[in-house]
């Protein structure tokens, strides 16, 4: 998640140099991201939220989370984690 951050400010920089005076905003609720992930049943792409992303990625790390161990490194509350959950009920059918 601190290359996505990185990435970021490399690219807010490049803004900056080419479009003197103008301001550049994110609305990181808005954005999404395409994951590729592999499952028993063969590869698939995800095309997701950058919030559910955030939970997606943690699992490149660890096979089981829990609630607390998601909320305390992301910083989500309960109502944003419930929006993120979601995928992962899709993803049940995916993997078949």
């Amino acid at each position: 998640m601190l290359q996505m951050q990185d990435q970021l400010t490399r690219y807010g920089a490049f803004y900056k140099a080419k479009h003197k005076g103008h301001k550049l905003d994110w609305d990181h609720a808005l954005g999404t991201a395409t994951l590729k992930a592999r499952f028993n049943a063969g590869q698939k792409e995800l095309s997701v939220s950058l919030y559910q992303s955030i939970v997606l990625l943690l699992f490149n790390e660890a096979t089981e989370l829990s609630y607390t161990d998601i909320s305390g490194i992301t910083g989500m509350g309960e109502s944003s984690f419930f929006n993120v959950v979601c995928i992962a009920l899709t993803l049940y059918d995916i993997r078949g």
